[in-house]
């Protein structure tokens, strides 16, 4: 008899994109008009699941999940090019892999709320039996975590700078026991805030809200 599958939350790791002020420093010698699309940079270290940032390369710019490697080829998750004009010339074009800032050990909790997908009327004098819906925007949700209060962390320095500049980052969750990695984007909803009390456990208490922008990608393990 089989039996379901769990994943301890514990034993998980979470990481926030680290701010660099040029993250893009390779340069690109091409692209492709594709779906899935796919970008060409010798000596670009990036592996499946990472997050690389394209600069200098009109059209194309912006940040994408790699969805596998072939030499110095990358093919992007979820990324549909078709119908683009490749360029001509890529004198400008740079690509570079984003980096995280520490692991957040500080972290209680983390709770994705589900996505929202708007139902339009689409009813016509046809539909006697009630109305007829469709899926319309959808919108990914929040992300809503708490952790221990403590402003000399790498990590929540650098989600309080997020909330201040109001810049988006990624989020990534590294499942354990090699169950893969979610990764997030989007930007800071709620600030950082302050809870503390006398009493069991008597320490400072804080938490945050970020709204996602976009899909999430879920990264199955393996190459």
């Amino acid at each position: 008899m089989s039996k379901a599958t769990t994943i301890k939350f514990k034993g998980s790791k979470v990481f926030f994109q680290k701010k660099v002020e040029t993250p893009a420093t390779v340069p690109v010698t091409a692209v492709t008009a594709t779906n899935p699309a796919t970008l060409t940079a010798a000596g670009l270290t990036a592996v499946k699941g990472d997050v690389i940032v394209v600069a200098g390369l009109e059209g194309f710019e912006g940040s994408y999940v790699v969805a596998s490697v072939a030499t110095d080829t990358v093919t992007l998750a979820n990324t549909d090019w078709t119908g683009k004009s490749v360029p001509a010339d890529y004198t400008d074009a740079l690509a570079g892999t984003i980096q995280y800032v520490n692991e957040f050990c500080q972290l209680k909790s983390f709770q994705k709320s589900g996505s929202t997908v708007a139902q339009e009327d689409v009813s016509t004098i046809c539909d006697v039996d009630g109305p007829n819906f469709e899926g319309g925007d959808r919108e990914e949700g929040t992300i809503t975590l708490q952790f221990w209060y403590d402003m000399t962390n790498p990590v929540q320095e650098q989600l309080e700078d997020y909330e201040f500049s109001q810049e988006k980052f990624w989020t990534k969750v590294v499942l354990p026991n090699n169950k893969g990695s979610v990764l997030f984007y989007g930007g800071i909803e709620t600030g950082l805030n302050m809870d503390g009390a006398t009493g069991s456990p008597g320490r400072w208490d804080s938490g945050c809200a970020i709204r996602v922008s976009g899909r999430r990608y879920n990264v199955k393990p393996g190459a």
